[in-house]
């Protein structure tokens, strides 16, 4: 029983190895201008090539939308992919849950941004009637008659 499960767990380190090294390759097959990132319009451009879709085929994720998935991978928000965030974020998310999942977090951040942009508008709001209050001629003659 130990040894199979030491056989299970070697095989399942050369498999990872295997898929981490095919990942690393596809990225720089993706980076068509050799700059070590990879940008949206790179991005979307390959996985028109039938190689590259065979990938992600094969790791379960669904790319119908390509800039979504880019935005999930690129956690630094910096518009561009390194290696490293192209290669831990698609190990991340294959699996046949994945579109799923990321439709269900699409949603919960499109909510999420639509109560912040409410929240900021009033609270912006808020600090008008604020600087409006402070620059009144009642507020002034009151902030004098207390001498400050």
């Amino acid at each position: 029983a130990q040894r199979s499960r030491e056989f299970a767990a070697q095989a399942e380190m050369e498999r990872r190895k295997y898929l981490v090294d095919e990942l690393k390759w596809l990225f720089k097959q993706m980076d068509t201008n050799k700059s070590g990132l990879l940008s949206l319009s790179e991005f979307v451009i390959a996985l028109e090539r039938p190689r590259c879709q065979a990938v992600f085929v094969a790791l379960q994720v669904d790319v119908d939308d390509a800039v979504n998935v880019f935005n999930l991978l690129d956690v630094d928000g910096s518009q561009e992919l390194e290696i490293d965030e192209f290669v831990v974020g698609l190990m991340h998310l294959k699996g046949p849950a994945q579109s799923k999942d990321l439709e269900l977090f699409m949603k919960e951040t499109q909510r999420i941004s639509r109560t912040f942009r409410k929240e900021m508008g009033q609270f912006h709001q808020r600090l008008e009637e604020i600087a409006r209050g402070l620059r009144s001629p009642s507020h002034t003659s009151h902030t004098l008659a207390i001498g400050c």
